[in-house]
Parts: C-alpha cells; sequence; structure tokens
C-alpha cells in the first residue's frame, strides 16, 4: 500500500481560491467592458447615444444608491447588535450546538458579514436598477390636464409618479423586514434571544433594538396606506375598473383611519423604547391588524354586498360615467364621429361605374396565401426568404393610386446546405437579401397567379410603377446570425445569375454604405470578438480596417433598442421610397396607470401586434429604417401625447418633428393595424356614452367574427366553436360623402350577447395625409345589414359555389376560402370573398374563383370583374 497523499497546505488552497476569484473576476469585467463598448459603438452609430448613456447612468445610480442604502442599513444595525450586547451575555451562550456554530463560524465572521451585505445590495440594488424607466418618468413628469374626481390630482401623477412611489415603499418595507429578521437572529446567535431560557427570554436591549426596527415597519405602513389610497382608481371590485361606490365610501375611510392608527402603533413601537416591555407592541400591532380587518375587508365586503348591489345601477352610474370617459380618452376613442350609413339603395350599373376605380382596387389576395405564392414563385433560390405575410400598401401606378401587396426578399443563411454554412457564407458573403416583390391586389393573371408589378432578380417594375433603385437589404425583419461583417476582401452575393445554358454565377458586391461600425483597430475587433464569442472576428484576414460589423439587424429589435421605453409595433412594412427600400414601424407610448381606464390585454386584442397589457395607448412615434444603411430615424407623430412629452424631456432631441418626414414616405404611413384591432375592441362597448345603458349592455357590440379561419381549419376555430374576430384590414375606398378615393383600415361589428349576426356598424380610419387618425362609426340602424358569418353561410349555402367545392374536394385539393372584404359602394355594400385552391402535392395557391354577394344574391367567376358581370348581366371593366 502506498501512502497516503499529503492534504495541500492551508496557503496553497487560498492561493488556488484567490487565483480562481481573480481569473473569475478578470472574466466578467472583460465581458462587461466589451458589451459596454460595442454598445457604445452601436448606438453611435445609429445616432442614439443619449438613449444609452442616461439609461446607463441611471441603472448604475439606482443600484448604487439603492444597494449602498441596504448595506448601510444591514451593517450599521449588526455593529448595533454588537455594540448593545454585553459581554457576559455574548460569552455565556448556554446551548451547547449554537456554542458550536458560533465557534466554527468566529473565523469567518467578517468575512462572513461582507458577504452577507455585499449578496444583499446586490440583488436590492439590481431590483432598483431595473426601475429606471419608472424613475425617469417620476423625475420628469408631464401634465395631462385631466384631475381626478375624488383627491384633485392631474392623471399625470397616477402615470408617472405612483408606480415609482409604490415601488419605494415596497422595496423599503422588504429592506427593513429582512434586517429586522437577519438582526433577531444575530441577537439570537450573540445570546439576546433565549427561547428554551425560563423568565426574561429577550433581553431588554434586544426588545429595544427590535421595537424600533418594527415601528419604522409600522410608520413605513402609514404610508403605505396613503399610496394604497390613491391606488383605488385601478381598483377592480366594481362593475368596470377605477374606484367605485364601495371603494370611495368605505375602503377610502377605513385607509384613512388606518393612517392615524399605524402611526399611532408607530409611536407605541418607539415608546417601547424606554418601557421595554411587550405590552405595548403588542397593542399597537393588535389595533393595527383589527382596524385593517374590520375596516379594510368586512365593512367594504358588507357594503358591497349589502348597499352596492341591490341597487347598482343608481349606485354606480357616476362612476360608471368616470370610466367610460377615461377609458375613451385613454384609447384616443374622444375624437370618433359618428354617421348613418345610406343603406338605401342597390348596386346597380351606374353605382358600379362610378366606383370602378374602388372595385379595380379589392384585395382578392390574403397576405398569407399570397406569402406562399411569393415563395414559390419569387424566392429565386434556398437562401432568400419572404419572412412575413405581404403588406398592403397604397402606390401611384401609372397615373392612378392602386393597392399594392410588398413583401422583402431577405436572406436566410439557414437554407443554405449544411456544407455551405461556414463562417465565411454566413458571415461574410450572404450578407443581404435583395429587391422586393409586389403584386396588384385584385389583379390576376392566367393560372390563377397574381399580377406582378415588381418582381424578379434583379427587380423589374411594370410601367408606372416606382422603380426600386437601391436593392440591397442588409437590415429586415430575418435575423439568422448575431452579425455580419461588410467592406472585407470577400464579396458579398447581391443575386445569382445564370446563362443561355443553365450554368449558374454570381454578381457580388462591396459595401458602400454608411450602416454598421468600422472595425478600424485591433481593440473593436477584440471587443467584438469578445462579445460574440468568435474568434475569427481577429483571426480573418478578409476584415480590413474599412469592413463593418452590422448586428441587431432586426427591425424591431434594432427600433426597440433606441427607444426602449416605447411598445414597439411588431409587423414592419416595407416600403418603396424614392427608389430605396425604407422599413415604417410604429412606436406606441403605453401605461397601466391611467385612473378609471378599463385595462386591455394588448397581445390578445391586437392579435400579437403590440404586447404587453395596460389602460393608455397612443400611435405616437413613427420610424423609419433604411434597409441598406440600417439608419433609424424616430419622428413625433402624435404631439399631444403627455407620455411621449414625458420621454422627450428625459431624451430631448433624440426624435425629429412631423414636419420633417420625408414627402415620399409620408404618402405610404398607414394607420397601424394592432392600435386600430385595440381601440375597435374597446369601441364595441364605449361606444355607449350614458352609464344607464353601458350597465345594462344594451347596445354592446362584438367585433364580426371570421368564420373563414374555421372553414380554413377543418372547422376547428382555435379550440371553440365561436368564429375569431374579424382582423381590421386595409382597403381603398371612397365612403359616404367623400369624392375621392381614400386608404382606409376598417372593422365591422355585429351586436353582443344577442346571438343577431346582422352587421351594427363599421368603423373606419383614414391613412391619407392630411386626414390621418379620422375615425368614423359608420352606423346601420334604419335597416338591416349582412354580418361576416351571415354572408358566409349565403355563400356557404350557394349551389354554385357549394358543388365547385364539392367537386375541388373530390379531386384531392385543398380550398383555401380569402379574407371575406366588405366593400362600401355608394349607399350600398358588396361582399367580396376569394377561393383558392392548393393541389396535391403542390405548394402554390392559385386564385380559382371570386364570389361577389350583394342585392341579395351570390354571384361567382374566375375573376372579379368577371363576377360582377354576373351580377350587373354587363360588364363594367373593358376586356383586355
Amino acid at each position: 500500500m502506498g501512502d497516503a497523499p499529503t492534504p495541500a497546505p492551508r496557503s496553497r488552497r487560498h492561493t488556488i481560491l484567490f487565483v480562481t476569484a481573480v481569473i473569475v473576476v478578470i472574466l466578467v469585467a472583460l465581458t462587461v467592458a466589451a458589451t459596454i463598448y460595442t454598445e457604445t459603438l452601436w448606438f453611435r452609430e445609429v445616432g442614439y447615444s443619449s438613449v444609452f448613456s442616461t439609461m446607463l447612468r441611471t441603472r448604475i445610480a439606482l443600484g448604487a444608491v439603492f444597494g449602498g442604502a441596504f448595506g448601510i442599513l444591514l451593517l450599521v444595525n449588526l455593529w448595533v447588535v454588537r455594540k448593545i450586547t454585553p459581554p457576559e451575555r455574548a460569552s455565556r451562550v448556554p446551548e451547547q450546538i449554537l456554542r458550536r456554530y458560533r465557534a466554527s463560524l468566529a473565523p469567518l465572521k467578517k468575512p462572513a458579514l461582507a458577504g452577507l451585505a455585499l449578496i444583499g445590495a446586490s440583488a436590492a440594488g439590481m431590483r432598483a436598477s431595473s426601475m429606471w424607466r419608472e424613475y425617469l418618468l417620476w423625475r420628469h413628469p408631464a401634465t395631462f390636464g385631466r384631475p381626478d374626481p375624488v383627491f384633485g390630482k392631474d392623471a399625470g401623477f397616477y402615470v408617472f409618479k405612483l408606480t415609482f412611489l409604490r415601488f419605494v415603499f415596497g422595496w423599503t418595507f422588504a429592506v427593513l423586514l429582512t434586517v429586522t429578521i437577519l438582526v433577531a437572529l444575530s441577537h439570537y446567535f450573540r445570546g439576546g434571544i433565549r427561547p428554551q431560557r425560563r423568565g426574561e427570554r429577550v433581553g431588554v436591549e434586544v426588545r429595544a433594538h427590535l421595537s424600533i426596527l418594527i415601528g419604522l415597519i409600522v410608520l413605513l405602513k402609514a404610508w403605505g396606506y396613503r399610496l394604497d389610497q390613491l391606488n383605488l382608481f385601478s381598483s377592480t371590485r366594481g362593475v368596470v375598473n377605477g374606484a367605485g361606490y364601495t371603494d370611495v365610501h368605505a375602503t377610502l375611510p377605513a385607509l384613512r383611519v388606518l393612517v392615524v392608527v399605524a402611526i399611532v402603533a408607530a409611536a407605541m413601537l418607539f415608546a417601547n423604547v424606554r418601557f421595554r416591555t411587550w405590552k405595548l407592541p403588542l397593542i399597537g400591532i393588535g389595533l393595527l391588524a383589527g382596524v385593517s380587518i374590520v375596516g379594510g375587508g368586512i365593512v367594504p365586503a358588507a357594503v358591497q354586498r349589502l348597499k352596492v348591489n341591490p341597487d347598482e345601477r343608481t349606485l354606480e352610474a357616476p362612476y360608471l360615467r368616470r370610466n367610460i370617459e377615461a377609458t375613451r380618452y385613454a384609447y384616443a376613442l374622444e375624437g370618433v364621429t359618428t354617421q348613418q350609413y345610406p343603406t338605401s339603395g342597390s348596386l346597380d350599373l351606374g353605382s358600379a361605374v362610378a366606383n370602378r376605380d374602388v372595385i379595380g382596387n379589392v384585395r382578392v389576395w390574403a397576405p398569407d396565401v399570397l406569402q406562399s405564392v411569393y415563395l414559390n414563385l419569387q424566392r429565386g433560390k434556398q437562401y432568400y426568404q419572404f419572412v412575413s405575410p405581404a403588406d398592403t400598401d397604397r402606390y401611384g401606378v401609372a397615373g392612378s393610386l392602386q393597392q399594392l401587396m410588398i413583401a422583402a426578399r431577405e436572406i436566410s443563411p439557414n437554407g443554405l446546405s449544411p456544407d455551405a454554412k461556414t463562417w465565411v457564407n454566413t458571415h461574410l458573403f450572404y450578407t443581404h437579401g435583395y429587391a422586393a416583390v409586389a403584386s396588384r391586389a385584385a389583379g390576376v393573371v392566367n393560372q390563377g397567379q397574381p399580377g406582378f408589378v415588381i418582381r424578379n432578380i434583379p427587380p423589374v417594375s411594370a410601367a408606372g410603377t416606382p422603380p426600386v433603385s437601391v436593392s440591397q437589404l442588409y437590415y429586415g425583419e430575418n435575423e439568422e446570425v448575431p452579425f455580419v461583417v461588410v467592406a472585407t476582401k470577400q464579396g458579398e452575393l447581391d443575386y445569382p445569375t445564370s446563362d443561355s445554358l443553365g450554368r449558374v454565377g454570381y454578381v457580388t458586391t462591396t459595401y458602400d454604405g454608411t450602416g454598421g461600425i468600422p472595425l478600424d483597430g485591433f481593440i473593436k475587433r477584440a471587443a467584438f470578438a469578445w462579445r460574440f464569442r468568435d474568434l475569427n472576428l481577429l483571426l480573418s484576414g478578409s476584415i480590413t480596417d474599412r469592413s463593418r460589423i452590422m448586428f441587431r439587424r432586426q427591425i424591431t429589435n434594432r427600433v426597440a433598442r433606441v427607444a426602449p421605453f416605447l411598445s414597439i409595433d411588431g409587423d414592419p412594412y416595407i416600403a418603396v421610397v424614392n427608389g430605396r427600400l425604407v422599413w415604417i414601424v410604429d412606436g406606441y407610448t403605453t401605461s397601466a396607470r391611467y385612473p378609471y381606464s378599463q385595462p386591455a390585454n394588448f397581445g390578445t386584442t391586437s392579435s400579437g401586434l403590440v404586447s404587453g397589457s395596460g389602460n393608455y395607448i397612443r400611435d405616437s412615434v413613427k420610424f423609419l429604417v433604411d434597409a441598406k444603411d440600417g439608419t433609424v430615424d424616430g419622428y413625433v407623430w402624435d404631439e399631444t401625447d403627455p407620455v411621449l412629452k414625458a420621454w422627450l424631456n428625459i431624451f430631448p432631441g433624440i426624435f425629429k418633428p412631423r414636419s420633417q418626414v420625408p414627402l415620399g414616405a409620408l404618402l405610404h404611413v398607414r394607420y397601424p393595424e394592432g392600435f386600430f384591432q385595440i381601440q375597435s375592441d374597446r369601441f364595441a362597448n364605449y361606444h355607449v356614452t350614458d352609464p344607464g345603458s353601458f350597465y345594462q349592455k344594451e347596445d354592446a357590440w362584438l367585433i364580426g367574427r371570421d368564420a373563414t379561419y374555421c372553414l380554413n381549419n377543418s372547422g376547428t376555430c382555435r379550440g371553440s366553436t365561436v368564429a375569431p374576430p374579424v382582423p381590421a384590414y386595409y382597403m381603398l375606398a371612397r365612403l359616404p360623402g367623400d369624392a375621392v378615393l381614400r386608404f382606409v383600415l376598417v372593422r365591422p361589428f355585429t351586436p353582443g350577447g344577442s346571438g343577431r349576426q346582422n352587421m351594427v356598424a363599421y368603423l373606419v380610419a383614414n391613412s391619407d395625409v392630411g386626414r390621418y387618425g379620422t375615425l368614423v362609426d359608420y352606423e346601420f340602424r334604419t335597416q338591416q345589414v349582412f354580418g361576416p358569418e351571415q354572408v358566409q353561410a349565403n355563400i356557404n349555402q350557394d349551389p354554385a359555389v357549394s358543388q365547385q367545392i364539392a367537386l375541388w374536394n373530390q379531386q384531392h385539393s385543398k380550398v383555401i376560402y380569402g379574407n371575406l372584404v366588405i366593400v362600401p359602394i355608394g349607399d350600398t355594400l358588396m361582399y367580396v370573398q376569394p377561393l383558392y385552391l392548393r393541389g396535391e402535392g403542390s405548394q402554390i395557391p392559385e386564385l380559382k374563383r371570386v364570389v361577389v354577394v350583394a342585392n341579395g344574391e351570390v354571384r361567382m367567376a374566375d375573376t372579379l370583374p368577371d363576377a360582377i358581370a354576373l351580377l350587373l348581366g354587363r360588364a363594367i371593366f373593358p376586356t383586355p
């Protein structure tokens, strides 16, 4: 047997631990330094350095102040524990186990205390640093000019200040409670607390110390009760959100009494420093608990059950009115104008001819179907991708306004074969997408394919269509690699080519734009290599001082980073602006603290286009992002928004005024779909302004139901038998009283809670320059008008339609129902639904039929003009 290994000396173990700790600290420091340095370079590239510096300074300051406060408070109290404990008590601890623990921990006492304070301070500081937005709003509030009806405070106090004040209360309460527990444990270890001893189990000095700490907690609770009073405007006790009858007449008085009781209880605890008995603390805390249970719980519950519920409509009427007014303001619904739609006529030849430009722009291509068509007909190569459904926009084409569908052809390195996914290919060669594809929303050519106006690589534009002169897309909706490096010795793929013999070649380019960060020096390359854990950034001989690294190229992430205080719309859309490809993105200001406003789940009501939840939202900022250079220009869109004003107080000059939006981009600005869907969801109930009618739900509406979703999913409606709401959709329309064609966003309503499916209203949002944001509620009061589900049922029951669909299904093809579009034509409505067919083994849907419903008749033909001709008995469009 060999000798047993000799344990390493203690000094050697300490050296190993010390060296390990130093290495860890160095690695963490290098990571932090590389991140801060590269973030600084990135913010400097996009021109938003003040955002990063202000955010960084604020987070560091909050972390230092709050973390330091916790550490100091803890150490001071532990020092007090040591100072006030009599030496004879500290040296004579009777419990054997406790003496053993004290003996083993004694050599580590100072490092343990320091470590405990450091860990606690770090946790407290990190929690505080995450509240940087709330702190900045607290420091730089704006005003709404709308005082609350109970305390008379401006709504800005609740939106900008109350959240941070409640955080400070909660943080301080948690810190004091933690310190109190640790102090009690420390006294226990030092013998000040002896649970097993007969007689005096807690020393007099310990009682005094703990009385002060508990007194501070109770005194702090008095402030908490005051904040609870102010927070009643978020109460959900009543019929709607906000302080109701019970809150104002029962809960509020109870909270006022609790403030006084908490102060008295705290005074009794402080007085216990002198009397040093448990009677005063127990009396004070018992009094506070009793008043809290009775006044804060039992009494309000009794008032609600015995007084309010039997007479709820009358007693809650004033509070319902407050909720209605606040909600309509908070969702920008105050300016909605209501008009009666003159549904007195029918679709005749005269009205159809007068509205040929409307009919000629009816969208017969569903965006998701068109995405599939683009992928199969215009993708070109496997490393290109159309990431999202085609966007709807309007363009001047050959002298007339036309509705087009457009999508960007983006780079997708994931589409490469495995052996082609080398570092050079994914980071240096396949760096950008190329051009866009556009087709007429109403266009269809042979074989049921869309009528392209921009197509192919390089892009070819139809006559009269705005040409694409700068085709490269380095920034888009797709980001499959964390970074690319451009302007290197390695050429970048511009687009593939082929000759007459079918031999494939490539046209390459070298980036000549202003996007990205120059890698002009070893330090920059080393910093990015460390950040991305990619040594090739240092080793590659293709990278020169002229090379530029591009990262954070996904549009919504890019915009969200420069404006982290905004909620960014999830559907950026591409536009051709003066020959360049430009992304347009909406930025929203939101809040969950507007008094009396009814909250909403933005993600659900906007179909995922707007994240989060709240009870206040504004479409406040428009962003233009150049697809080649990645420049991010933000423009103040809603100059009246108090929330945006507050942020501009914090970050002055980061956004340009609305008047500076380039005209070419202004012509393509759309009223955002996500915002409109949130508004329409709220408008379904809040078009009613009378509290009595609102309470009775006499005129509540529902968003029209999208039966096509169920039909396209074998009758499954998202796990329910009820179809989902119709998504908002864009169209070029001539509305009643208008002489010109306008680009609008619309959504239909049906009666709520009655089982009826007729259409009662039609909400329209205007996107045109000069009338942007005008909301009109067209109501159908004098005549029954079919709703979407009723029209869909009529289409499905029509013999010609049902027979054709049955025939297609027998041929092992899949029928895809397109969106049912409701088109205003003069003083009537026309319904249009396209039908697509995807053959077995085919990936390309074809537009096979268009169904038109008007005048109570259903007509189906190969194209919309043909269906109109069948309906009217005469063609209104010239034969091509």
